[in-house]
């Protein structure tokens, strides 16, 4: 009998502890944010390398190719 009066007290304790701190809460999110932020930015720019890459690469095949052109035409 004495366990279900203390029950509620157990309960309201551990909801307590469970409950987190909003600002901290709030200082986790700008955290992930920030993180995921940079993570784009890197994207980005691994994004802006592969295509000056491709594009690089297009280049001189098409060189290749029109001097090829070239060579076989003259």
């Amino acid at each position: 009998m004495k366990f279900y009066a203390i029950l509620p007290g157990l309960a309201l304790l551990f909801t307590s502890c469970a409950t987190p701190d909003p600002a901290k809460l709030e200082n986790t999110i700008e955290v992930q944010d920030e993180k995921m932020y940079e993570k784009i930015e890197k994207a980005r720019l691994r994004e802006e390398k592969w295509d000056r890459r491709w594009e690089d690469y297009s280049a001189r095949q098409d060189a290749k190719y029109d001097a090829w052109i070239d060579s076989v035409f003259n």
